[in-house]
């Protein structure tokens, strides 16, 4: 058995740096934009899809509850960033749609995200680094069946099941 202290301190380190760019990022989000970070990735998920999605299919990728996703999209709806409807097909299903304001606001939150990711964490690895820590995570990921859905539900494609 491998000793603790070889793979506590990494998971630690990992734990931590994710707690604390989460809470940071969103801060930044909220201060610049006046969106959390589950909304930003909510808005840019739905534009990534053509501006229109079901509740239930974004409950699931983002791992909400259907409670959960009904807050979220009455946040935004609130604020005129997103509108629903029923499906014409099934009423039990709901659209939800990007509105302009929300669109534009969409670009304006992406510039944001990738200019401090970049002065946050990018700037401060070089290449081989950035290349090591991506390996690394996505061995971990792979290994507990999480990097294909993740990672095509963050690259704006249709999740496959894990």
């Amino acid at each position: 058995m491998a000793d603790p202290h070889r793979y506590m301190l990494p998971w630690v380190a990992l734990i931590h740096t994710a707690t604390f760019f989460l809470r940071e990022l969103d801060a930044h989000l909220q201060e610049t934009i006046g969106l959390s970070i589950v909304e930003q990735e909510f808005l840019n998920q739905l534009a990534k899809r053509g501006g229109e999605r079901t509740m239930t299919d974004f409950a699931d990728a983002l791992r909400l509850s259907k409670a959960g996703m009904t807050k979220l999209v009455d946040r935004l709806e609130g604020a005129s960033l997103v509108s629903r409807s029923p499906s014409p097909d099934d009423r039990r299903v709901t659209h939800v749609r990007l509105t302009a304001k929300g669109g534009r606001l969409v670009s304006r939150s992406r510039e944001l995200l990738e200019a401090w990711v970049e002065e946050n964490f990018g700037r401060l690895l070089d290449g081989d680094e950035l290349d090591a820590v991506g390996d690394a995570l996505r061995k971990v990921l792979e290994a507990h069946r999480r990097w294909t859905g993740q990672m095509a539900y963050l690259r704006g494609e249709e999740p496959t099941p894990d």
